[in-house]
């Protein structure tokens, strides 16, 4: 689990250790193929950033904060919030697809 900002509060009130095998705030993984970083919030910078993945929430499909055309700009960052992600759980390939359509849409949109 990568604890959000609305998860605090109920991750007091029972052993959430039961049902996930780590709670983390920031992780480092590989799915096999691809090194990824995982953290509820956007990152812009993080450790071995050319060739791995930042795997954020918390945004959802907000595009009106001004670090978002930063985020926009960078392919290895993926939004994994539902919003532009179909509602539904998705592959790494879904998730790159589907972020690279919102950012297209989103640049679309500006000129």
């Amino acid at each position: 689990m990568i604890v959000g900002n609305h998860d605090s509060s109920w991750l007091t009130k029972f052993d959430a250790t039961k049902y996930f095998v780590s709670i983390n705030n920031y992780l480092e993984v590989s799915d096999g193929q691809r090194g990824l970083i995982l953290c509820h919030y956007p990152l812009v910078t993080w450790k071995h950033q050319k060739r791995t993945y930042m795997i954020h929430g918390h945004i959802h499909n907000d595009t009106t904060s001004d670090y978002w055309p930063l985020l926009c700009s960078r392919d290895r960052i993926l939004n994994a919030g539902v919003d532009i992600n179909g509602f539904r759980p998705v592959t790494f390939d879904e998730l790159y697809e589907n972020n690279q359509r919102f950012k297209q849409e989103y640049l679309n949109k500006e000129r």
